[in-house]
């Protein structure tokens, strides 16, 4: 009895070794189709869109905030690396890494008048275009319409008596 249990852990620690092999090729070759192609680059591309919101909450003594949605995207063939994005020259953030084709989304507080995004900002990537990473979009301070003027309420008179 005791030789047949061992003879059973041996298969069964066999066939464990097989599969756990037989994973890791199949996990190497899913790994090396997702690889880019040998030598190509990436080509990180940025657009913009700038809006004006008003907080959920609106109150008249609130005022509307300017919100910067940048996309990402890599366009090239090649994976690109984590990289920085920036808006205006201050405002920075991180930008994961993206394979051939992905994108990502990053959301800033905005200024008024220009407001111009930067991806791959210390250069640090690169790429097989590089005159698409920075977009530029406006947007001006609107114009407030003044409210009608208040007509003051009469002071009620006293009728002497």
């Amino acid at each position: 009895m005791r030789r047949r249990l061992s003879d059973r852990m041996s298969r069964f620690g066999l066939v464990c070794l097989l599969a756990a092999v037989m994973l890791a090729a199949c996990e190497d070759e899913q790994t090396a189709s997702l690889s880019p192609v040998p030598g190509a680059l990436p080509d990180l591309a940025v657009s913009i869109e700038v809006s004006l919101k008003w907080p959920a909450d609106f109150c008249v003594r609130y005022q509307p905030f300017i919100v910067v949605v940048a996309e990402v995207r890599n366009a090239g063939e090649g994976d690109a690396e984590a990289s920085v994005i920036e808006l205006n020259g201050t405002a920075r953030e991180n930008v994961q890494g993206l394979r051939a084709g992905e994108s990502t989304t990053v959301v800033f507080g905005g200024w008024t008048n220009a407001n111009e995004v930067v991806v791959d900002a210390d250069s640090a990537i690169e790429e097989s275009n590089e005159s698409n990473n920075a977009a530029e979009a406006w947007i001006g301070i609107p114009t407030l319409v003044p409210p009608p003027p208040c007509t003051p309420t009469p002071a009620p008179t006293q009728t002497p008596r």
